[in-house]
């Protein structure tokens, strides 16, 4: 899901074209959409087959897989949308900074991998199994991977059945991209955009637990 919608998303966006011309970039973007749910093993798609597995790389490896567990299950949920404790504020900083963060290194080095892992942490916040989100889709609940089933939720991360979330998502990762590519925009106004629009509070947001039909076997 993630690689369809950034790469729709990017296609109908105004930054520059990627296709054959630039096909190592656009291999980087697409491997960045995926990299907060898989371990960094190199730039490409097919990373296993060509990864150089001497000691520092293997070394790295590890140490990606370390944080690949800290994504789901630990103190980096924010790179999903999700966290089971802090305040809500504290949740939705941790989120645009480290978007923010990913944005920074596209733009000073074109780091295409970065702009991937950006748009996958802002994508996964609209998956309802990541937030609940009100009538007028302000962010109502963070949920907690650790509270939930991990069939249900990933039930929760497809496009099938869940087309609303994909189109606002989609439709959302369009707009960031075009502020992204905008050169007039500043830091200031991309902060200012997520936190009042995608990322925007409902006066009563929670942070952790699951919504019901999410949640772990021992908890329904």
């Amino acid at each position: 899901v993630h690689m369809q919608m950034v790469w729709d998303a990017y296609q109908k966006s105004n930054c520059p074209p990627l296709g054959i011309f630039n096909f190592n970039d656009m291999q980087r973007l697409l491997r960045g959409s995926i990299l907060p749910d898989v371990p960094y093993v190199g730039e490409n798609l097919w990373g296993y087959l060509d990864f150089d597995w001497s000691i520092m790389d293997t070394f790295n490896f590890v140490m990606d897989s370390i944080a690949f567990w800290q994504n789901h299950f630990g103190s980096l949920g924010y790179r999903h949308g999700m966290g089971g404790s802090g305040t809500p504020n504290q949740m939705r900083d941790n989120i645009v900074n480290g978007i923010l963060s990913d944005v920074n290194a596209f733009r000073d080095n074109g780091n295409y991998l970065k702009l991937g892992a950006a748009l996958h942490t802002l994508g996964d916040t609209f998956a309802p199994s990541h937030t609940a989100r009100n009538e007028k889709g302000e962010i109502s609940q963070y949920q907690d991977f650790n509270a939930q089933d991990s069939s249900e939720h990933k039930r929760g991360d497809r496009i099938q059945g869940n087309e609303p979330f994909y189109n606002d998502a989609t439709k959302t990762l369009i707009d960031f991209l075009n502020l992204v590519c905008n050169e007039a925009c500043t830091e200031e106004d991309l902060m200012d955009y997520l936190k009042n629009g995608p990322l925007k509070h409902d006066p009563n947001v929670l942070v952790g637990g699951s919504v019901y039909e999410y949640k772990s076997k021992t908890e329904r």
